[in-house]
């Protein structure tokens, strides 16, 4: 059985995050079921999977050189930090006046779909394609034999995601109405929800095949030797965070809103990630930045707690789990805790306000010990809840089904 990964993100390249976390695993679990390919439709040179396990194609031959991918990394985290963070709903509304964001219209690349075209034209057929994210669909316009059965992963109702940026005067990168996300979706022959009340709302309104595929967490139970040293006696909340935008919205509130000198007499707010690159510089004055890391390792074992304050967006929220997994309690609000309370989380506390999050923070400061004992049941939680055998139990019997009516 021959199957196709289709995305637009270098997973086996790109700094590790969430959303590349939950590709890789699922490329890799699918490579346990068939031969895999991943075709990548972007304009940089894909990276090869570094286990050899699963072929690599770079689907557009217009590639970027390693200048222009540099001044367009500049570029972009200029603006993030002199603009995005600081006047977002100003900067995004002007954003949404210059595209035309017409559900994926703005996505939609004709030398794309040739060059797809042309990969399919070249290749074997495909029992089982999988394309990632929404904004990429318009690939199946290219395709056209029909004995494929056709999937799409996720990762956020998009939706929803919008509705949650728009509620906060920010405009999301894909505006899309419920109406026509679920048309797109309708094109599929399955879809995989990143976690379980997703897939209960999707699976109320649409005809198709629903699975909830949330990805799982490698336990850990100690952390390597870092080169980051604790600077102080204090408890350490971090924060571990991508650039995007969400998550410098949420950490500009906590900041502003949660923040006070009667924390910091007790912690260490500490930031790592990607988005130290695009924070507004006075975050300098009231968190000890220390940008991106090797490996999970160097910030987890800064931290005593984490927290994660998001206020928009949806889906998964797969750093919270990875925290859980390094034995670390967190404190995220209603929004950051979906498809994991209803698991039934532990390990976890839930704050939507400033008033909850500061309180349950100066609470806690004194109170190591119960801290230590949240951290044991966040692990022990991502160990029994979402292992691989539970998080791929329903994509494994669907694949199982798959492979056995392709032996018939």
């Amino acid at each position: 059985m021959r199957s196709l990964v289709i995305s637009h993100i270098d997973v086996f390249g790109e700094d590790p995050n969430g959303s590349i976390h939950a590709i890789k695993t699922l490329i890799y679990r699918l490579a346990e079921k068939s031969e895999t390919t991943v075709y990548y439709c972007t304009r940089t040179e894909a990276t090869p999977d570094p286990n050899g396990k699963i072929k690599v194609v770079s689907g557009n031959k217009k590639k970027l050189s390693k200048l222009q991918i540099l001044l367009r990394t500049r570029l972009d985290n200029f603006l993030v930090r002199n603009f995005r963070l600081v006047f977002n709903s100003v900067f995004e509304t002007l954003i949404s006046f210059k595209k035309k964001r017409d559900g994926l219209e703005e996505f939609r690349n004709t030398h794309k779909i040739n060059e797809f075209r042309r990969f399919l034209e070249d290749s074997e057929s495909f029992d089982f394609i999988i394309v990632e994210y929404i904004h990429n669909a318009y690939l199946l316009d290219a395709f056209e034999d029909d004995n494929s059965i056709t999937a799409i992963d996720m990762h956020d109702i998009m939706y929803r995601r919008a509705e949650s940026f728009l509620s906060f005067g920010v405009a999301p990168a894909l505006a899309i109405s419920k109406k026509q996300e679920l048309a797109i979706l309708g094109r599929f022959d399955i879809v995989l929800a990143i976690q379980s009340n997703e897939a209960r709302i999707l699976r109320d309104q649409l005809d198709v095949t629903v699975l909830s595929v949330p990805r799982p967490q490698e336990v850990r139970t100690h952390l390597n030797d870092t080169l980051f040293k604790r600077s102080s006696d204090r408890l350490h909340c971090l924060f571990f965070a991508s650039k995007a935008i969400f998550n410098g919205h949420a950490l500009l509130w906590f900041i502003d809103n949660v923040w006070n000198d009667e924390l910091e007499l007790q912690y260490e707010l500490v930031v790592a990630g990607s988005i130290c690159d695009v924070l507004p510089k006075r975050v300098e004055k009231k968190a000890r930045l220390i940008g991106r890391v090797a490996s999970s390792d160097d910030a987890y074992s800064l931290a005593d707690i984490v927290i994660n304050p998001i206020k928009m967006g949806s889906g998964l929220k797969i750093k919270n789990l990875e925290a859980m997994a390094f034995g670390k309690p967190v404190i995220t609000t209603s929004l950051g805790a979906e498809g994991i309370t209803q698991e039934g989380g532990r390990g976890i506390w839930i704050a939507d306000d400033s008033l909850c999050f500061r309180k349950l923070l100066m609470d806690l400061s004194d109170c190591p010990d119960e801290i230590e004992r949240m951290g044991r049941l966040a692990r022990d939680f991502v160990r029994e809840c979402f292992n691989p055998t539970v998080c791929f139990s329903e994509f494994d019997a669907m694949m199982a089904n798959v492979v056995e009516g392709r032996d018939r």
